[in-house]
């Protein structure tokens, strides 16, 4: 079974669209499917009435939660929740475009492939906003094959030159299909305390699914990206007095993941010395950085939509918690 994990926080206006889009496809392609909506305390809609969206679509079932948790946590319990061997995580504002979604459950049915990434086409629907972000994500998608190895996959990143400038070369996460049993790596840190992601989810999502699976490139666009007048990128650049720092320091945290992360030794030790030197360069400035951050100042402004302040100091706990584990692999990245 196909299952679509739509996590829904204040896009009610935006979900019907979004799942007739979904079940057009899935018919279309003739899968047996199901799509679970899960309501992240949505204050946009009540209950009653996304019940009564949910009712018109069969196959559909919607989650409501008491209390509005995480992005990151909302992201993961819905792709827990799904029951079908195939999963695919829909954003409720974007429209999924039309695909063969049962020659991509063939490819994944294989054996060996636990997943498969197409294509993203971004929608503008700001007219004045431009960006070829995702001319360069797919082109980076389009290197990824089932016969990487470590090695490879580590070069591929370093190549790049995005893991440790901070970017997210995977894009957005609806262009991403894999088998349930990919989920045992996405819910690695379920119970430490920390959120299910410790970055944006779409970066960690990628970074587990790639770094400990085989998956392929299907030439396909198994994804639209919207860009809106709301979203935080758009604002950045239109609204002198949007402040988003705290996506900033989300993006920097990247090299700090990574060189924390289970796969760091066997993936970082095929560096060359001059990929090596630039990444121990970066990571150390990244700690320097965080730690040196004063809440009021200028890299630490407080009006931001995700509370700046209260994310600075837990991310100054944690770095500092671990600043001896970062010393260490740096130490370790330079010998190796």
């Amino acid at each position: 079974m196909f299952s679509i994990a739509i996590p829904l926080f204040n896009k009610a206006s935006s979900l019907e669209l979004t799942l007739k889009s979904c079940i057009y496809n899935c018919v279309l392609s003739g899968v047996e499917h199901e799509i679970i909506v899960l309501n992240n305390a949505s204050d946009d809609v009540s209950r009653k009435d996304l019940d009564d969206i949910i009712d018109k679509y069969p196959g559909t079932r919607c989650i409501h939660l008491h209390q509005t948790i995480s992005a990151q946590d909302n992201w993961l319990l819905s792709l827990n929740l799904c029951q079908g061997e195939y999963l695919k995580l829909q954003l409720a504002d974007d429209i999924m475009p039309v695909f063969n979604i049962s020659e991509t459950i063939q490819i994944l049915s294989k054996g060996d492939i636990d997943y498969v990434i197409g294509r993203t086409i971004a929608v503008f629907e700001t007219t004045s906003f431009r960006t070829s972000y995702f001319d360069i994500v797919n082109q980076f998608r389009s290197l990824i094959h089932s016969d990487l190895t470590d090695p490879a996959k580590m070069r591929l990143l370093a190549s790049e030159g995005m893991i440790f400038d901070s970017r997210n070369p995977f894009g957005d996460a609806n262009a991403l299909i894999f088998r349930r049993r990919c989920l045992s790596s996405l819910n690695k840190g379920i119970g430490s305390m920390m959120p299910a992601f410790t970055l944006a989810p779409d970066l960690d999502m990628y970074l587990q699914v790639f770094t400990c699976h085989k998956g392929t490139f299907v030439d396909s666009v198994i994804s639209y990206f919207h860009y809106y007048d709301s979203s935080p990128c758009v604002r950045m650049v239109y609204e002198p007095g949007f402040d988003h720092e705290g996506l900033r320091m989300q993006e920097k945290l990247l090299p700090l993941y990574f060189i924390s992360s289970s796969q760091f030794y066997s993936l970082t030790k095929h560096l060359t010395d001059e990929q090596k030197a630039y990444a121990a360069n970066q990571i150390s400035g990244i700690v320097n950085t965080c730690l040196d951050i004063r809440e009021g100042s200028p890299a630490a402004p407080t009006k931001s939509a995700i509370g700046v302040s209260t994310y600075i100091r837990s991310l100054k706990l944690s770095i500092n918690k671990h600043k001896a584990l970062f010393l260490h692999r740096l130490k370790q990245l330079v010998k190796s």
